[in-house]
Order: C-alpha cells, then sequence, then structure tokens
C-alpha cells in the first residue's frame, strides 16, 4: 500500500509542474503586446515598433504650390512633384536691375544712363532709354561776337569771384568760366560763349561753330565781319 500511495504521489506532482511550465509558457507566448507606436506617415499608417501590427490609415500629402525654383513640395514628408515654375524675367533697365516678375527676385543691378550731350536740337539724352536732362543748348545772336570780345576783361574778373563751377560736359574737368559747360581745352575762345570749340575732341584753341570760320575743318576766327578767316574768306 505504502508503494502505491508513493507512485500515485509522484504522478501528481509530476502532473503539478507540467500544468505550471505550460500555464507560464502559454502566458509568455499569448501575452498581449505593450504596443510602441510610430506616427503614421504619408506612405504607412501608425505601426507597432514591436509587433509591426498598424492602426488608422495613412497620412494625405499636404501640398505646397510650386514656385521658380521649387517643384510642388509635401510639406509633411517633402516628397516632390512636377518641376519648379521657372523665372520669368523683366530686363534691367537704366534705373532697375532684372527682375522676376512672378516672385520679385532681382538680379544684378540697373544698367545706368548713357548719355549723349545736349546738342542745338536736343537736351542731353540717355541712348539706351531717350530719358532726357536739362534742354537744348541756345544759339547765340548775331551781336555775341562783339559783345563777348568787350566783356573779355569782366569774364576773367567774374571767372575769379566764381567758387563752384560744373565739370566739363566732355572731359569732366572744372569749367573754366560760369557761363560755359567746357573746361578750357574744350570751349570756345571767344570769352563768355557757352558753346563747345568746334574741335573740342582735340586739343585747346578753336572757336565754336558759330564764332569760328564757316569753313568745313577751319579752327581760325572770321575776319571783317564775314562769315570766313583770311584765308577762305574768297570761298563761294
Amino acid at each position: 500500500m505504502k508503494k502505491l500511495f508513493l507512485k500515485r504521489s509522484i504522478i501528481i506532482v509530476l502532473i503539478v509542474i507540467l500544468l505550471l511550465t505550460f500555464s507560464l509558457v502559454g502566458y509568455f507566448l499569448f501575452k498581449p503586446c505593450e504596443h510602441q507606436w510610430v506616427d503614421a506617415t504619408c506612405e504607412s499608417p501608425q505601426i507597432c515598433s514591436l509587433c509591426d501590427e498598424t492602426e488608422g490609415t495613412k497620412l494625405e500629402h499636404q501640398w505646397a504650390d510650386a514656385t521658380c525654383e521649387t517643384a510642388v513640395t509635401c510639406t509633411l514628408c517633402d516628397e516632390v512633384a512636377g518641376n519648379p515654375l521657372g523665372h520669368k524675367w523683366q530686363d534691367a533697365t537704366c534705373e532697375k536691375a532684372k527682375e522676376c516678375l512672378v516672385c520679385g527676385k532681382i538680379e544684378g543691378g540697373p544698367l545706368g544712363h548713357t548719355w549723349e550731350n545736349a546738342t542745338y536740337t536736343k537736351p542731353k539724352t540717355c541712348t539706351n532709354c531717350g530719358e532726357t536732362s536739362g534742354s537744348a543748348l541756345v544759339k547765340p545772336s548775331n551781336n555775341s561776337s562783339s559783345s563777348n570780345n568787350n566783356s573779355s576783361g569782366n569774364s576773367n574778373t567774374n571767372s575769379g569771384a566764381t567758387k563752384d563751377y560744373a565739370k566739363c560736359l566732355i572731359c569732366g574737368n572744372r569749367t573754366s568760366r560760369s557761363q560755359t559747360n567746357y573746361c578750357s581745352s574744350h570751349d570756345c575762345m571767344v570769352s563768355s560763349c557757352p558753346y563747345p570749340a568746334k574741335n573740342a575732341v582735340g586739343a585747346w584753341g578753336s572757336y565754336c561753330e558759330f564764332h569760328g570760320c564757316h569753313q568745313s575743318g577751319c579752327l581760325s576766327y572770321p575776319i571783317g565781319g564775314t562769315d570766313y578767316c583770311g584765308a577762305h574768306g574768297f570761298e563761294d
């Protein structure tokens, strides 16, 4: 009897151990996952980093409009679709730089005016845009030659009293007198005449087209109230 009881006791203990073992294994095998969720993206829904279980749906792209330099772009995932619009440039002018009409981007700088000196028919004019500055030159009266000669002594005195002169329209140096726009190298030799010499692009020493000999290329002064110098006084 004692042996039989001992065998039964051992069998019961073994059964209990087996049941406990299976219970523990089953608990750990079938224990619910304590999910560690990773946020949803435009490409995938919310997903558990431990068991890969998903929940919900993926996000929708939030598209930002294309610009001159960037294509349509998702603000959530930075995915790009299409191409940039590209700039629409307005050419630079004398006073404004090259500019995109779409986004306002500036490139480079203004061209700057290219001035052409004033003449007797038109004021100083920009050859790029046609803008004008000041007014056309005024032709001297018929008796300007004699009046200018008579006032030569006063001219020197007045020029000395004038402190601030403009710049020569040809070379940029200081003007010789307050009545002219040209320096001593480029003004008419007649005192107080406001016009440039006929050879204004060359060296000093000639008269303007009104006070000089009317012979083409001659830089001399007319004589005897005529339009020509002594060398050309008999020209037809």
